[in-house]
């Protein structure tokens, strides 16, 4: 194997790829990964610095197509953390975490929400192995 060039500060090799890659950080506070798809260290440069000022002029785009979920209501944010669960989990561990978050309701006013008694449903009703 050839030794690769030595890049400017904020440019890295990926051991997978033959391409020379950076991070940036959204609006968000997200880190990324973002490939040049070139392995010359003079045009990757150039096409982060192009990236960057891209990034920096269309901020507003970014946060528009982000949605806030930190305002949502606890019951509301429960029912979408158990709806999402749903598609990897099984239903003994929905209801495991279930109970969790009755706890939860119970500390905040809440006895639990419509997913919750669903998942409760569902889980009496299927057999887990």
């Amino acid at each position: 194997m050839t030794k690769r060039k030595k890049l400017p500060r904020g440019l890295h090799w990926d051991a997978r790829s033959p391409f020379i890659f950076f991070k940036w950080t959204d609006a968000m506070g997200k880190q990324h990964r973002q490939s040049t798809e070139t392995d010359d260290p003079n045009k990757a440069l150039l096409i982060k610095l192009q990236f960057l000022e891209q990034q920096r002029q269309n901020p507003e785009e970014i946060e528009a197509n982000t949605e806030d979920l930190g305002t949502l209501p606890l019951d509301q944010a429960a029912d979408l953390d158990f709806t999402w669960k749903l598609a990897k989990n099984t239903p003994g561990t929905i209801e495991r975490e279930r109970r969790t978050f009755s706890a939860i309701f119970k500390a905040f006013g809440r006895s639990g929400c419509s997913i919750c008694a669903s998942i409760s449903s569902n889980a009496e009703g299927m057999s887990v192995t």
